[in-house]
């Protein structure tokens, strides 16, 4: 595999990464994409990356379960600079009202991003996220008819779970957390 190639699968990892750590509210995970001065520019926030850490997950408060896929990825590599446009679809379920009913966004657009690598890593060094359009909806309480493992926005999310987690930093701090199971 050659140098450019290496620094594109070592991109979509970042880009991957991204999702992981906002669907699962992971703040080290979250602020090891960025380089240290990086700037974001992400709705009304512009500012440092690692300071759109904290706003971005500040924001989880009144957020039930967030997923963020990742759909055409383009990379153009020029030697410790690489240029990427990541296509994404970002669902976000709102905590229920009164009434049990759920709001869900999902948001189109895309993350439009400057990488570097610096020291051998790369990360992000500036990022455009791009809102191309919106879709909202209401909908009604969780099924619960059948049993299932429930997923959760934090690091009790079965992803954790030791046996489940590659990465030993999480699955250390997962160590005896249950997963719940709903019926």
């Amino acid at each position: 595999m050659g140098d450019d190639e290496a620094a594109k699968v070592e991109i979509k990892e970042i880009l991957h990464r991204y999702c992981r750590a906002v669907d699962r509210a992971d703040r080290e995970l979250f602020r090891s994409i960025y380089h240290p001065d990086a700037i974001e520019h992400h709705g009304n926030f512009e500012g440092l990356g690692l300071d759109f850490v904290d706003v971005a997950l500040g924001r989880a408060g009144g957020v039930e379960l967030w997923q963020h896929h990742l759909t055409t990825i383009n990379i153009d590599v020029d030697g410790d600079v690489a240029y990427s446009e990541a296509y994404y679809i970002s669902s976000s379920v709102f905590l229920p009202d009164a009434d049990g009913n759920r709001e869900m966004w999902d948001l189109f657009g895309r993350y439009v991003d400057r990488f570097e690598r610096r020291q051998g890593k790369w990360k992000i060094a500036e990022r455009l996220c791009v809102r191309d359009f919106r879709h909202d909806r209401v909908i009604g309480p969780p099924l619960s008819k059948e049993k299932h493992i429930q997923g959760s926005k934090d690091s009790n999310d079965p992803s954790y779970w030791p046996g489940f987690s590659r990465n030993p930093v999480t699955a250390a701090t997962s160590a005896g957390r249950q997963g719940v199971i709903h019926e």
